[in-house]
């Protein structure tokens, strides 16, 4: 049997008031998700799409966890994001302390998902699978408006709010994602952002969604390393703040594969 490829793309433009609050409409969330959709199926992925009500914490942890008994040594995973991301300062909750002091999130439709919670999914997956994280969100606590679009950043303030509001809930999330459990797969992740930025949303894709658009369009077979470093000069010649990058996590070399190709 050959390699697998297996996607999931999650598209959020609005979430789920009562527990959130009021937040600005990423109108092109929905659109970042499907682009990566098209993407990966003409890349012989089988595809898997959640958006707004349909993308809770529920529905994308289970996605996930399915996704994890599919593959084996060698798959590959593709896992995106597109949404308002915060950050929760560890006070009061926190089992375990950050550089940064800071637990960066996905705002799911229903529940904000922590970092450490991404984490632990991961570790669900086989040794040798490899998992490409794309997220096209922001992790900042302020917000500091570059370039033109809505910010998806959640203003601390509000933030802490939700923490306030929810605190025994996430205290539990917090406790449940502690792991001791190794990471087998390699994990590379381009991130339209880094923990002190924003991610501007431009109303038809997200600005970083956008730039990879234009970059692959342009160079079908690039590397990732390659990918972001063009990702990063388009950013900069369109006057974006925002610094996309690339990690890795028991992921060496990784980076040198030609971008979202199995």
């Amino acid at each position: 049997m050959g390699i697998k490829g297996m996607s999931l793309h999650i598209g959020l433009s609005k979430v789920l008031e009562p527990h959130y609050g009021w937040l600005p409409i990423l109108h092109g969330a929905p659109n970042d998700a499907g682009y990566m959709v098209e993407l990966a199926k003409k890349r012989k992925f089988i595809t898997h799409t959640l958006t707004n009500e349909q993308a809770s914490r529920e529905n994308v942890i289970a996605a996930v966890n399915d996704i994890a008994a599919s593959l084996n040594d060698g798959d590959l995973f593709l896992f995106t994001y597109s949404g308002h991301g915060g950050q929760f300062i560890q006070t009061k909750y926190t089992d375990t302390i950050e550089a940064d002091g800071k637990d960066e999130t996905w705002c799911l439709y229903n529940e904000q998902l922590i970092d450490d919670e991404i984490y632990k999914l991961f570790t669900g997956f086989k040794k040798g699978v490899r998992i490409v994280l794309v997220s096209d969100s922001c992790h900042s606590g302020t917000i500091t408006r570059g370039g033109e679009g809505i910010n998806k950043t959640i203003q601390q303030s509000l933030q802490n709010k939700i923490l306030k509001n929810n605190l025994n809930l996430y205290q539990q999330r917090k406790k449940e994602a502690a792991t001791t459990l190794p990471l087998g797969a390699a994990v590379l992740s381009l991130s339209a952002c880094s923990d002190k930025q924003e991610a501007l949303d431009l109303g038809f894709n997200g600005a970083f969604t956008t730039a990879i658009k234009i970059c692959l369009q342009n160079e079908a077979a690039l590397s990732y390393a390659q990918l972001i470093q063009k990702v990063n000069e388009n950013m900069a010649a369109n006057n974006f703040s925002q610094q996309p990058c690339i990690k890795l996590m028991n992921a060496a070399g990784m980076e040198k594969e030609i971008a979202f190709t199995i």
